[in-house]
């Protein structure tokens, strides 16, 4: 959660950054669901059991993302 100081942005840049190398590096997809938010009722809300839960949302683009790379794959 965003608090006083520069953490915050200093975390989320440097992950998503991190993550988005090592992607490109291995040419594979990452799904990055960290929650960047600013207060408790934020982190609430993402991770609510609805469709808003970002967790979710992240497993069920890792589920497609193994789909469509196992067939693409069964193409080439």
């Amino acid at each position: 959660m965003k608090g006083d100081t520069a953490h915050f942005d200093l975390i989320a840049n440097t992950t998503t950054d991190a993550l988005q190398q090592l992607a490109l590096k291995h040419q594979m997809p990452v799904i990055n669901e960290i929650l960047a938010v600013y207060d408790i009722r934020d982190a609430e809300k993402r991770a609510a059991n609805n469709d808003l839960n970002k967790g979710i949302e992240a497993a069920a683009a890792a589920l497609e993302m193994i789909h469509f790379m196992k067939y693409q794959r069964a193409d080439s």
